[in-house]
């Protein structure tokens, strides 16, 4: 929930402004590569493999630091550095050309809806979808119940035409490209706090 509230909800919004400005440069990533470089705490046993925020930090800046207490903890692995090494020339590779690959394997984001992204990891793979249910509920369903926050414009209008609010959750469901089951509904209608949505 905070993810989607704090990074991933504005970072989809973000992508479909560029897009609507006619940006057709746009570059997601998510970074899914589980790794103790730059890990300084304990892993719950069953969540070694969650990436937590920030964890490519060491693969971008390569803080020799970071490196040298992985390396020291014995927790290195021979993926690490091919990882390192593709952000640097990733970054490198836009830097200079506009494009984070040469090859093509990196594309950018074709649609607002859709965006694609690379899942960045030990094999790095085009997917569809990014953060889909962040995006539908910090940038549909409660955008749909309390406005967009932070605001996009002033209101000039001084809430004299408030917004049109749904009867129902149909609109923002169908956003999210797949069937919820009763149970996440019920989640979603919760996290929005609408009452007169609860059956």
């Amino acid at each position: 929930v905070f993810t989607g509230a704090a990074f991933t909800g504005y970072t989809t919004r973000d992508i479909g402004y560029y897009l609507n400005n006619n940006n057709t440069e746009v570059y997601a990533y998510e970074f899914d590569y589980p790794s103790y470089v730059g890990y300084y705490g304990a892993k719950l046993k069953g969540y070694e493999d969650v990436v937590p925020h920030g964890a490519e930090i060491p693969f971008v800046w390569m803080r020799e630091s970071d490196w040298q207490q992985a390396i020291k903890n014995g927790t290195v692995v021979p993926t690490d550095l091919p990882v390192g090494n593709f952000f640097g020339e990733a970054w490198t590779n836009f830097a200079k050309f506009g494009r984070p690959t040469l090859d093509g394997s990196w594309q950018p984001v074709s649609s607002a809806t859709e965006q694609n992204y690379l899942s960045i990891n030990a094999t790095n793979v085009m997917k569809n979808l990014y953060r889909n249910i962040d995006r539908v509920i910090w940038n549909q369903a409660i955008p749909s119940q309390v406005g967009n926050w932070p605001p996009e414009t002033p209101d000039y209008n001084n809430g004299t035409q408030p917004k049109e609010v749904p009867s129902d959750l149909s609109c923002v469901l169908s956003g999210i490209g797949f069937e919820l089951s009763e149970q996440q509904q019920s989640i979603l209608k919760n996290m929005i706090g609408v009452s007169r949505y609860n059956n």
